[in-house]
């Protein structure tokens, strides 16, 4: 194999690129490289269905503002520091429900379930290459409160 091919695989899918594991982990399965987050704010038009609750970003703030690059105006995240509980307390005494899009919890993000008072639906999954459904890093759900 020579460069030509890797140059093409380089650019049509990334991930599949024979690299290093080092280069692969940072820039295919880890936080930094995105994948999972952009797949997910694509998919935010079919995934979030009611438009007037806010998205919350559980992620590191620079990960939640890349990804927004992809959203449409409607369906942007608010940004805040991992995990954003409080934002995500703030909301649903506000709102009664928001969205959460969480990134690798309890490491990043918050794990929804631990947020008391609220009940957690599983909305989809977004993994990364190499990743499963069950598996994934990135996943988005809907929060109500109880009331």
């Amino acid at each position: 194999a020579g460069f030509v091919p890797f140059a093409l695989t380089s650019y049509r899918e990334p991930s599949a690129a024979p690299l290093p594991e080092a280069v692969r982990t940072l820039y295919v399965t880890e936080h930094s490289a995105g994948y999972g987050l952009r797949e997910a704010v694509l998919d935010f038009p079919r995934t979030i269905t009611q438009r007037d609750i806010p998205i919350i970003g559980s992620m590191f703030p620079d990960s939640c503002r890349r990804a927004n690059f992809y959203a449409e105006p409607d369906l942007k995240m608010r940004c805040t520091d991992a995990p954003g509980l409080p934002f995500i307390e703030a909301a649903l005494a506000e709102q009664g429900e928001v969205y959460v899009l969480v990134e690798t919890p309890p490491i990043i993000g918050l794990d929804v379930t631990t947020v008391e008072g609220a009940s957690v639906e599983f909305l989809g999954a977004s993994p990364r290459p190499g990743e499963t459904d069950e598996s994934a890093a990135v996943k988005l759900w809907l929060l109500t409160i109880n009331r």
